[in-house]
């Protein structure tokens, strides 16, 4: 069998990692011991959701979607916001936001 995952950050909730393995147990030792680079200095982890897949292609290609699925919410949550719109609003409404305010 073979496994895409997703670990989180045990010290910040919320700090994702996505990959495949055909190990799965192993390759959280592997991430937990600081042998993977872009894992090493946010440890320690643990999975939060894994699913086991036939190929490694379908568990690779798995990786990739869930992969996009984020950027593309990340980038939702940039698109919605609007800093041209939120003048207009507060020029009409007399509020004033600062860094942070919604």
């Amino acid at each position: 069998m073979f496994y895409a995952y997703i670990l989180e950050n045990l010290k910040k909730p919320g700090e994702l990692y996505r990959g495949h393995t055909h190990d799965l147990k192993s390759r959280l030792g592997e991430h937990n011991a600081g042998k993977c680079p872009h894992t090493a200095k946010f440890k320690p982890w643990k999975v939060k959701f894994y699913a086991a897949f036939e190929s490694i292609e379908v568990a690779r290609s798995f990786e990739i979607i869930s992969k996009a699925v984020q950027a593309m919410h990340s980038l939702k949550i940039i698109w919605d916001y609007d800093p041209i719109e939120r003048h207009y609003e507060n020029q009409a409404t007399g509020k004033h936001h600062t860094r942070g305010d919604p």
